[in-house]
């Protein structure tokens, strides 16, 4: 590898490890935020509805030129809609952490799919004998490791987590396992995150079969909680770092500095 390569190479590498932690970090807060606010917004909708319920609207003594409904009818049309904006916000911490579950695993996606294009692009030799084959129109060393770095990044996360081993001596594990999960852990976060996004969360046999817990079963639908978005969003951010130190360490003669806020708040791959 020139010089040249290698400095792009380096830099490239550090870019994508710090765009991946700022997203990661202001995905964390904005989750963290917007669930505090919810919580408070259920918890003002109860005290409202608690009030609504004992309050006399039509006070002893009250006078007014305007015709007022019954106390009885009116207290049912306060309670009513109080009672429906609570159904409501009661859907919205679900919503909010599904939704916060599928970006961050698309994320961690995106940065592999970025982090191979460019280490293929830097280091040619890499890039499939089958795509340098079929290339026809461009055969730019760009291009080719765009393609490659495309059907790097399509399929089933456990062949995937075999080709990164095969071709790049990549070990996605390292990290998940290092926290206390397997690799049927791993693959089932995977799997949720495609079946939120193509099947509306309904589990299929291949999910039962990945989970050793037994509470997943074909008749379910994925339910997502905090504690479960957060520990796989805290746990592929330890693989996308490690990723990047891997990569580093066999591809660099200079392993590339991690960005600041990972290097305070992410453990230090050893």
């Amino acid at each position: 590898m020139t010089d040249n390569k290698e400095s792009i190479l380096s830099k490239g590498l550090h870019d994508l490890h710090r765009n991946f932690f700022e997203t990661y970090k202001r995905l964390r807060n904005y989750v963290t935020d917007s669930g505090y606010r919810i919580l408070k917004e259920r918890e003002r909708h109860s005290e409202l509805l608690g009030a609504v319920e004992n309050i006399d609207l039509l006070r002893d003594g009250m006078k007014t030129s305007r015709v007022i409904p019954e106390k009885d009818a009116c207290s049912s049309l306060m309670v009513g809609i109080i009672d429906h904006k609570m159904n409501i916000s009661a859907q919205q911490p679900a919503l909010l952490y599904e939704m916060a579950y599928v970006y961050s695993i698309a994320t961690f996606e995106a940065f592999l799919l970025d982090v191979f294009t460019l280490l293929l692009t830097c280091k040619p030799d890499l890039i499939a004998n089958d795509v340098r084959a079929k290339a026809t129109t461009d055969k730019s060393t760009v291009a080719m490791a765009k393609k490659d770095a495309r059907e790097l990044c399509t399929g089933r996360i456990k062949d995937r987590m075999k080709k990164y081993m095969k071709r790049f001596g990549i070990d996605l594990l390292v990290e998940v396992k290092k926290s206390g999960f397997t690799a049927k852990d791993f693959m089932l976060w995977w799997e949720k995150r495609h079946s939120l996004v193509h099947r509306g969360g309904r589990v299929d046999k291949y999910m039962t079969d990945l989970d050793d817990t037994g509470k997943l079963s074909e008749a379910t639908t994925v339910k997502i909680g905090y504690k479960e978005w957060q520990r796989t969003a805290d746990v592929t951010a330890k693989v996308a770092d490690s990723v990047f130190w891997q990569i580093g360490k066999m591809y660099c003669t200079k392993p590339p500095a991690r960005y600041g806020w990972a290097e305070k708040n992410v453990p230090k791959i050893t």
